[in-house]
């Protein structure tokens, strides 16, 4: 009798247990998302990263929310953090690979080396880091605007280009292009209108459109010379703390929100093209023989990766050589737009 009561009790004891572990188990763990300010909230990666949240299985028992960081705080790194690769540069200086200029023949490529050895090798590089990565979204590939036509190297000579913060990427390719650059701060799309009223551009043409630039701008070279993406990922640290199950539901949910994200993006990006040339501004391509002159002005690649080891960049940009190279290579360059303004006259 004694020994069935000491059995009743523990047995009741570990009943106790149990349902306490299932309770634990089926509370929604909080998760904050938190989107750099940099990001527009009708952008497709802000489209997509709600896309996401909805295709996370209920079953994982994740609360997500979503918090956007205003301009000037810092991003925490308690939570997932999706923004772009400039905010990433001294956390993940591996990712700058991305960003060559003049190395991607278009954002083709680029997939294809986010989808292949560069990808894994990046993702390696991250965890290193402490991060675990979970996806890379498209913001577009960046184009020149001003009032010259672009294409010609020569016009470039001598101009300035308005930057919305440092980016020393970004500055090494303009001055091997002879370019001066000015920083001009987070001040609004109505500081940047203004200041290119004597400055140029280099950016996405989506930007280009939410910064008004076609009443200041005459002028669209489809440069297409570097990638502009945002890097979403979540510390080690937190994520050792989910489950098997939980971690791989959540990176299976990105898979198809990945493919959206890109196909919305280019959709994003055409049709803010066609819009600035609708407003006026004229469109020039850029064919594969100017594009070869553009990147034979480029200093060394490594020291675009200047954050890295020799050694360690030069991995990176073999890894990104091989793996960018696609079949359709030089196939995807825009034609100008039909109907285009007269161009301007500046001499060759």
């Amino acid at each position: 009798m004694i020994w069935s009561r000491i059995g009743c009790r523990t047995l009741i004891s570990c009943l106790a247990l149990a349902v306490a572990v299932i309770a634990r188990a089926n509370q929604a763990v909080t998760l904050p998302l938190y989107l750099h300010d940099a990001i527009a909230t009708d952008s497709a990666a802000a489209h997509a990263a709600k896309r996401w949240l909805t295709t996370i299985p209920s079953s994982l028992s994740f609360k997500i929310q979503t918090r956007s960081v205003s301009t000037g705080q810092t991003l925490p790194e308690s939570g997932i953090v999706l923004a772009p690769l400039t905010w990433w540069r001294h956390r993940l200086p591996a990712f700058d690979v991305l960003r060559l200029p003049f190395f991607y023949a278009d954002i083709s490529a680029v997939h294809h080396a986010l989808d292949g050895e560069l990808g894994a090798s990046l993702a390696q590089h991250a965890q290193q880091a402490g991060w675990k990565l979970l996806a890379v979204w498209d913001a577009g590939m960046t184009d020149f605007s001003g009032n010259q036509d672009y294409s010609r190297l020569q016009n470039l000579s001598g101009m300035q280009f308005a930057l919305w913060e440092k980016d020393p990427v970004q500055e090494i390719e303009l001055r091997a292009l002879d370019v001066w650059s000015q920083v001009i701060g987070q001040h609004g799309v109505e500081r940047m209108a203004q200041a290119c009223l004597v400055n140029s551009r280099s950016t996405t043409a989506t930007q280009m459109w939410r910064e008004h630039l076609q009443r200041v701008h005459l002028d669209l070279t489809l440069t297409r010379d570097r990638y502009a993406g945002y890097v979403l990922a979540i510390p080690m640290s937190l994520w050792k703390t989910f489950t098997p199950v939980q971690r791989d539901g959540l990176t299976k949910a990105l898979q198809g929100v990945t493919d959206w994200e890109r196909a919305q993006a280019a959709q994003q990006q055409a049709r803010a093209t066609a819009a600035l040339h609708k407003a006026g501004m004229q469109v020039h391509p850029l064919n594969a023989e100017q594009r070869r002159v553009f990147a034979k002005r480029m200093p060394p690649w490594q020291r675009f990766l200047d954050q890295l080891d020799a050694q360690t960049a030069k991995a990176l940009i073999a890894t990104a050589r091989r793996t960018a190279a696609t079949t359709r290579l030089g196939s995807t360059h825009e034609k100008a737009l039909a109907n285009p303004l007269p161009g301007t006259h500046a001499a060759e």
